[in-house]
């Protein structure tokens, strides 16, 4: 079983959701991660946590996110600005 991270924003908390896809037949392009050749296939998954925030109000907002002893903290400042 997974432990889900623990996301802020302005140190409120927000819900965080599983998300996984099916498996997956892919073929890899040149110039791949792995170093394989164009062309190659083979199957994946892909996982992880994703939180879907609601509009932020304008101006300076703090987002951290706390997941297990391996994954460690992450903090990220961002600014909303008007149009």
């Amino acid at each position: 079983m997974q432990v889900a991270p623990i996301v802020t924003v302005d140190d409120k908390p927000v819900p965080v959701a599983e998300v996984e896809t099916p498996l997956l037949n892919i073929t890899l392009p040149a110039d791949n991660i792995f170093g394989a050749p164009a062309g190659t296939t083979g199957q994946s998954v892909a996982h992880g946590w994703v939180t879907l925030l609601q509009p932020l109000t304008l101006g300076a907002h703090t987002i951290v996110g706390k997941g297990t002893v391996a994954s460690g903290t992450f903090t990220t400042k961002i600014v909303v600005q008007g149009q």
